[in-house]
């Protein structure tokens, strides 16, 4: 790892998410005294300044003012909050809900359920839209065929 420097550790059961200088989430498992590479999460266009993982999800804050959902199972992003006008400090969950406080000087919180339903919904609409330009060029093809 020359050349990039830690900026944040996450350990969840052996499982060791190490955020860098290069805005990467680099993530290793524990096998005996030695951690092996597993994936790397791309996505944050600054620091990531915090992580908490709840439900098979990893959650980070960044110097990029945003909150990225993460899928471990899939090991991608799933959707971004960017309700802060500055960096991401710090989260905790609590009562169904993710808290984050921000070096804009707010604390915002969201409803799991809620944030869950937001990426579902916009899970379908893109599904929705991908049917809409299907059947437009299929359209397109019937009409220069007569």
């Amino acid at each position: 790892m020359e050349g990039k420097y830690f900026v944040n550790l996450l350990v969840d059961n052996n499982t060791f998410f190490l955020a860098t200088t290069d805005k990467k989430i680099e993530v290793f498992e524990r096998k005996g005294d030695a951690l092996e590479p597993q994936y790397t999460l791309e996505g944050h266009k600054d620091w990531v300044l915090c992580m908490k993982v709840h439900n098979n999800h990893l959650y980070s804050g960044s110097d990029d003012k945003t909150i990225k959902v993460w899928s471990l199972e899939k090991k991608i992003s799933i959707e971004d909050f960017t309700d802060h006008e500055d960096g991401v400090s710090c989260l905790e969950f609590c009562d169904n809900s993710v808290y984050s406080a921000s070096f804009d000087n707010t604390i915002r919180f969201w409803r799991i359920e809620e944030m869950f339903d937001r990426i579902l919904d916009r899970k379908m609409m893109a599904r929705e839209e991908l049917m809409s330009k299907k059947m437009e060029a299929y359209y397109k093809v019937l009409k220069g065929r007569k």
